[in-house]
């Protein structure tokens, strides 16, 4: 822009005040939300003047969705969660106890101490299918040596 019609196009701002400015503002603000606001309820007096038609039945183009055979359905009530047993848990402990021996560079002794509290929580396992794959993955994560005796003893 040249500089003297810059000058001239901001002696035009200053020739309103804030006041003029700010009914200009209002007035314009009440025009568009009153343009809006008629034309909105005007749309729904439309629709609302329109007389219901009862007697027709509700038509899709595809229909009613066919239930499926054998499922059902289930209330809010019904539906809980059931846990997958305990051996997830035992193996988040045992991952636990693992990371302990790791860290402070625990042997045997601090392993039998820490596992009793987990043998003491689970009795159920003694004698299961399970213990046998649970002895396995303690002796594959053991930094030290440990013998089917002492695996046997460590379950109560």
């Amino acid at each position: 822009m040249v500089p003297e019609t810059k000058a001239n196009f901001m002696l035009i701002f200053h020739s309103f005040t804030w006041q003029q400015f700010l009914i200009t503002a209002l007035v314009l603000t009440v025009a568009w939300y009153a343009v809006v606001w008629f034309l909105y309820f005007r749309r729904k007096q439309g629709v609302s003047q329109q007389k219901p038609v009862a007697d027709e039945p509700e038509t899709s183009l595809m229909g009613a969705a066919k239930p499926v055979n054998g499922l059902s359905g289930l209330s809010t009530e019904d539906f809980v969660f059931h846990r997958m047993g305990v051996i997830p848990d035992i193996l988040e402990e045992l991952k636990s106890i693992f990371f302990i021996l790791d860290r402070d560079s625990g042997g045997k002794a601090e392993f039998i101490s820490l596992f009793s509290l987990v043998g003491a929580k689970y009795p159920q396992i003694k004698g299961s299918p399970d213990q046998d794959a649970l002895n396995d993955y303690i002796r594959e994560n053991l930094p030290f040596e440990i013998t089917e005796k002492e695996l046997e003893e460590l379950w109560p």
